[in-house]
């Protein structure tokens, strides 16, 4: 099943036992910004979704469950919403102020969603992601181990002061930090050059759940609902009998967070900043590249470099899923010249943008790559739009 689509299986339960999002907390994440027009990535039931139309934001949202999709139309009948995953849908740069996404980010493709994410995004945008996240103490401890023993998961059971301590540790890394509270598999070093420093902020919720409600809350989970039928049905004959063991009511406790990074303007180092779109691309020629071996490098450029079938960074881009998105045009880099001196590299290239079915052009720039190298391997890259100086290019 795709990451994520399970929960679209249960949407009636979903809608009505996940909590919402403290307005507190999405005050933090809008904090006097001249946002207007928003990009939620994984709506779900649209309990963030109308939170954000209540502000008289123009809101557009990706949700790949259509039954989910359906209930957040319900909900927010303001807001645009597509039936689509955030990965494949295409979405045309620098076109919203902010991209929102609540307990949903942890199910995008990291090699996709961040870099995707920051391409959408306009100048000063912000990343502003929320979730619920489950945290443990003294006297809900034992309660929480034996709901771990059940499923036997291997839940992090954390206190809300590491979780906290954690997560302000990490905030020069917006993908660290939400890996941290959510998915250890999610970090991207990328997404510290994409993204400045995060804010971060979380406020403690308690309650405590009835049998019959926290049968209703763990199957919402992905840790019930990707259970085989017999052991789904083994939990759901011990959780009701856990509970009763408690005394009758099983502890909660969560700590709702948002973190908030703002779209770095110039995330290159020196150089005139260029269109979001050929970031993204250079940003993935780049990291395919970093740190080959000088002799790599020059055999890498000996060939003609075609971004999308180009032997050496195919693989690269494949993972990134660059090559489809926007799936309707075909991106190719034409080497034009290259100039090798002491110590740098300068590499001039052509840029295009073809329609797939029509093949006419749709975009054509010049760009100069210029690389630095030290003891035979690459230090610093930079990405031009006019040609470096002479003084420059001699090192």
């Amino acid at each position: 099943m795709v990451r994520g689509l399970e929960f679209d299986r249960v949407a009636d339960v979903y809608d009505r036992v996940r909590p919402g999002y403290p307005e507190s907390l999405i005050e933090v994440a809008l904090a006097d910004s001249p946002i207007r027009d928003v990009l939620e990535v994984g709506c779900g039931t649209g309990q963030l979704t109308a939170a954000l139309v209540a502000r008289g934001l123009r809101v557009e949202a990706v949700e790949p469950g259509a039954r989910l999709a359906a209930r957040a139309r319900e909900r927010a009948p303001g807001a645009s919403i597509h039936v689509a995953r955030f990965e494949e849908i295409a979405l045309a740069a620098a076109s919203f102020d902010a991209v929102f996404s609540a307990t949903a980010f942890h199910w995008v493709d990291p090699a996709i969603g961040w870099a995707k994410a920051a391409r959408v995004l306009r100048k000063h945008g912000l990343l502003a992601l929320l979730s619920h996240v489950y945290v443990t103490d003294e006297t809900a401890r034992p309660a929480h181990e034996a709901l771990r023993d059940i499923y036997g998961a291997a839940w992090r059971l954390r206190s809300d002061e590491d979780l906290i301590q954690g997560a302000l540790e990490r905030r020069g890394n917006i993908s660290e930090l939400w890996a941290w509270l959510e998915n250890p598999a999610i970090v991207v070093p990328e997404a510290g050059r994409l993204f400045g420093e995060a804010r971060f902020a979380a406020l403690a919720e308690r309650s405590e759940l009835t049998a019959a409600e926290l049968l209703d809350l763990q199957r919402t989970t992905s840790t019930h609902l990707t259970l085989d039928p017999a052991s789904r049905e083994r939990a759901e004959r011990e959780i009701p009998e856990l509970v009763e063991r408690l005394g009758g009511s099983f502890p909660i406790r969560q700590l709702a967070v948002v973190a908030v990074a703002q779209r770095r303007v110039e995330p290159w180092t020196g150089g005139t900043v260029i269109s979001p779109q050929a970031e993204a691309l250079v940003r993935r020629f780049f990291e395919v590249m970093n740190g080959c071996d000088a002799t790599d490098l020059a055999r890498l450029f000996a060939d003609d470099i075609e971004i999308v079938m180009g032997p050496h960074v195919a693989r690269g881009l494949a993972q990134s899923r660059l090559a489809r998105d926007p799936p309707d045009l075909l991106t190719t880099s034409e080497p034009m010249h290259i100039d090798v001196r002491a110590g740098r590299v300068v590499v001039s290239f052509r840029r295009r943008q073809v329609w797939r079915e029509s093949n006419e052009l749709a975009l054509e720039e010049d760009l100069w790559a210029t690389f630095e190298l030290a003891g035979g391997r690459i230090k610093r890259a930079e990405l031009l739009r006019a040609p470096p100086s002479p003084d420059a290019a001699s090192g």
